[in-house]
């Protein structure tokens, strides 16, 4: 029975010699290392059976005075996976523990103060850097992204360009310590999908989860991210968001913990995922959230009216191309750090709760800084839809429709009325109970400079 143990043991020892074998001690998940990064997937477990019957073959016992062939049963090749197992246990933390490097496809770049410094990838027998994330890039230092810069310059505005490359610095760093979540928005033919398959193609779709903004706080759901850069969900539903927990906690915490399913303790990891979402018009949220949900996003308008090629979206570019990517993105980086955050136009909380305010009911902002409620107030019908679109217009938002308006007015509790007379057929309608403010009338008395208006002719629509 010894002599049987250590044979298994000795097949155990030479598997892990031979190919570069790590396990996740925490979930018990076999990583193979492949150019540089330890992949979780059926390969490992594949490749380990399959030397296992390779070596087992080579193998003779002892058996009283005769030597024969070693048998290997289904029993003693689980025992030899289980001493492969426990023979290369690694932490979840002991993998990509070093904030200043990232993980290329053909090496390893060490960030010191501005300076960039190229390592090529280690054999899995020279005692490689344990890492489960790397960028599908290969680093060129003298290439260029001329196309991208282009296409993302027409997606975002030549402004906004730099801090897309921020954006996409902030993805490679192994914190979340500048708290920012980023949802790009527009209308259908903008863009965003456009920009989001140039990033997933950038990231690499390994290092990538696709949970739906509305459903983070599923208790299973959050695990998902672990190991990954980004949580990508392009053309999120107008499904109101009931929660926000999770939510804040993959986009500020150092540390999550999650479940996973046939694994009965909540498990450990450090948190580097960040949230990119895409959508025409903001989901709705159910109950009251503080400023503190606001503050964590980024809101990006998309509004390229050049994207209409569907080709476009799904587009190859070159790894030259993928390669000046990098270095921009790397440069952005260090602005990035340097500056400790992203820049303040991209911490403006009122911008954010206005903007999500203006897709969630397209008239309530309106109706909160320019109207006042009363009970014998009113304002014309054509007056308030044509003034609520132009405030939409200035703050970059869709035209509505009438029934837009009236639908969203209802839900504030104002009613349209007609005030034709008896027998006359929509002549005249109003809102009952709102009004301009006197403010609001004052500012706008230059939109009939001919003849100059009342503050009761303009409320009243004469």
């Amino acid at each position: 029975m010894e002599k049987s143990i250590q044979i298994e043991r000795e097949i155990a020892d030479q598997i892990i010699n031979q190919i570069g074998i790590v396990t996740i001690r925490e979930t018990e998940t076999v990583l193979i290392y492949d150019n540089g990064v330890y992949k979780d997937n059926n390969t490992a477990m594949s490749r380990i059976r399959e030397l296992i019957t390779d070596i087992s073959e080579s193998k003779m016992v002892l058996i009283g005075d005769t030597i024969k062939p070693y048998n290997l049963t289904i029993s003693k090749k689980n025992q030899i996976i289980e001493f492969v197992k426990t023979s290369t246990f690694r932490s979840i933390d002991d993998f990509d523990s070093q904030p200043n490097r990232i993980n290329v496809k053909n090496g390893h770049l060490i960030r010191t103060k501005g300076k960039t410094v190229f390592l090529k990838h280690f054999e899995y027998n020279e005692n490689p850097y344990l890492s489960r994330i790397q960028i599908p890039i290969n680093y060129d230092p003298d290439a260029e992204n001329l196309e991208i810069d282009q296409i993302f310059e027409d997606i975002f505005g030549f402004e906004t360009l730099p801090l897309i490359y921020e954006m996409m610095g902030y993805l490679l760093l192994p914190h979340t310590k500048y708290s920012k979540a980023f949802m790009l928005y527009g209308d259908t033919g903008t863009g965003k999908t456009t920009a989001i398959n140039i990033i997933s193609r950038f990231v690499g779709h390994n290092n990538i989860s696709g949970i739906e903004l509305q459903v983070l706080d599923d208790k299973f759901e959050l695990e998902k991210t672990r190991n990954k850069l980004i949580n990508i969900f392009d053309d999120l539903s107008n499904k109101p968001i009931e929660y926000v927990g999770n939510f804040k906690k993959l986009v500020t915490n150092t540390f999550l913990f999650g479940r996973i399913k046939f694994l009965q303790n909540e498990i450990r990891w450090k948190n580097r995922c960040k949230g990119l979402f895409a959508c025409n018009i903001l989901p709705t949220i159910k109950q009251y959230i503080s400023d503190a949900f606001y503050s964590r996003w980024v809101l990006i308008p998309c509004f390229s009216d050049l994207i209409k090629n569907p080709t476009l979206r799904e587009k190859k570019f070159s790894e030259k191309e993928m390669s000046g990517l990098l270095n921009k993105v790397l440069e952005a980086l260090d602005r990035l750090e340097l500056r400790g955050g992203f820049p303040d136009q991209w911490q403006d909380l009122d911008y954010v709760k206005n903007r999500w305010n203006l897709d969630v009911n397209p008239v309530a902002l309106f109706v909160e800084e320019c109207c006042e409620k009363g009970e014998s107030n009113e304002v014309d019908y054509n007056q308030f839809f044509e003034q609520v679109n132009i405030f939409r217009q200035e703050r970059k938002a869709n035209e509505i429709s009438k029934t837009i308006m009236t639908k969203s007015l209802k839900k504030l509790g104002i009613e349209r009325k007609d005030k034709g007379s008896k027998g006359e057929k929509r002549e005249r309608f109003v809102f009952s109970g709102i009004q301009f403010t006197y403010d609001f009338i004052m500012d706008h008395l230059e939109l009939q400079t001919e003849n100059p208006v009342t503050i009761n002719n303009f409320i009243n629509g004469d």
